[in-house]
């Protein structure tokens, strides 16, 4: 388990670096990829509000605004945010669809998670 703590460290460590060093020269794709990753190492780590952090800061790609809305909702759900996690999702659903969600935040999820698994696998 230290070992894989340790990596994880590591990991934001790099990925900070990446964010700060590339600013202006990456594209906004990669940085919004960087700030996934960084975002999934806390994650992991648990620090569900640093996580939020750089999900917050992450520019707006809409390839990414699932991943970005469901590993909000994640961290939202952790810090038993319950509500403010049914917000991401439905704002999310809305703005792909133009209409309001009306399911439950869980069938959303396992729609968009679907859906992304299918365009990126």
């Amino acid at each position: 388990m230290r070992y894989r703590q340790r990596l994880y460290r590591e990991l934001c460590e790099v990925l900070t670096r990446v964010l700060e060093q590339g600013q202006g020269t990456l594209g906004p794709g990669l940085v919004c990829q960087a700030a996934l990753m960084l975002a999934r190492a806390h994650y992991e780590m648990g620090r569900y509000e640093e996580a939020l952090a750089v999900l917050q800061r992450a520019p707006e790609v809409s390839g990414f605004a699932v991943e970005l809305a469901v590993e909000q909702a994640n961290c939202y759900w952790k810090l038993g945010q319950r509500t403010k996690a049914e917000q991401c999702l439905r704002a999310v659903s809305q703005r792909r669809t133009g209409k309001v969600a009306s399911e439950p935040p869980e069938r959303i999820a396992a729609q968009w998670i679907s859906r992304a698994l299918d365009q990126y696998l």
